[in-house]
């Protein structure tokens, strides 16, 4: 392999993805988000129902994902 494809791999390796919620009740939720260094905003009870931004984007430690139950 030479050097820039090393670099490329290694990227990759380290791209982090906002995890699902969907369907998980509050606790568990924030679990999950705050482990990846996700800061969360709740909206309702219950249930997720939807995230803000969806799970499979990239993300950032420290950035928000909006979460609303019902």
């Amino acid at each position: 392999k030479n050097q820039y494809v090393e670099t490329i791999e290694e990227k990759c390796d380290s791209v982090k993805l906002i995890p699902s919620v969907i369907g998980m009740g509050l606790k568990d939720a924030l679990l999950v988000l705050e482990q990846e260094g996700i800061k969360v905003r709740v909206k309702g009870h219950g249930c997720v129902k939807e995230q803000i931004p969806e799970s499979g984007n990239m993300f950032n430690k420290g950035d928000v994902v909006t979460i609303t139950l019902k």
